[in-house]
């Protein structure tokens, strides 16, 4: 898989992501060791570096003293930009609904169901 716009989030300008919906196919994650949800990206958003009707894993921590630890996606996705590796796009984000700040990561199975990118097609069946 690749990610060759290397989408880059604006510093200072979270995600707001309490508007958007549940995805219905993989809404819950019960297993884990911190608590997370998968949202579709809603049609009409303008932010260039998000996929509108794309699903994103929402993940945040159960403890204050971890909130730190969302910040490791990010940094893990711009090192990778910068050493040529895939990594999943991940951004910072924020549900006002509840008041948590989490990570907002590229859902990557979500290309196998219904592929959102120009150019990108199912792969083959065996």
């Amino acid at each position: 898989m690749t990610y060759p716009d290397h989408r880059v989030q604006p510093p200072g300008s979270p995600v707001f992501v309490d508007r958007w919906e549940s995805d219905e196919d993989f809404a819950v994650h019960p297993k884990g060791s911190q608590p997370k949800r998968t949202l579709v990206c809603p049609a009409g958003e303008t932010a260039q570096y998000l996929i509108p009707n794309h699903s994103y894993i929402f993940k945040t921590t159960k403890k204050s003293w971890q909130a730190q630890q969302v910040w490791s996606e990010v940094i893990a996705y711009r090192i990778g930009i910068l050493a040529g590796i895939d990594v999943p796009p991940s951004f910072i984000a924020v549900d006002e609904a509840n008041g948590t700040t989490g990570v907002l990561m590229e859902f990557s199975l979500d290309i196998l169901r219904k592929p959102s990118r120009p150019g990108l097609s199912m792969p083959p069946t065996t």
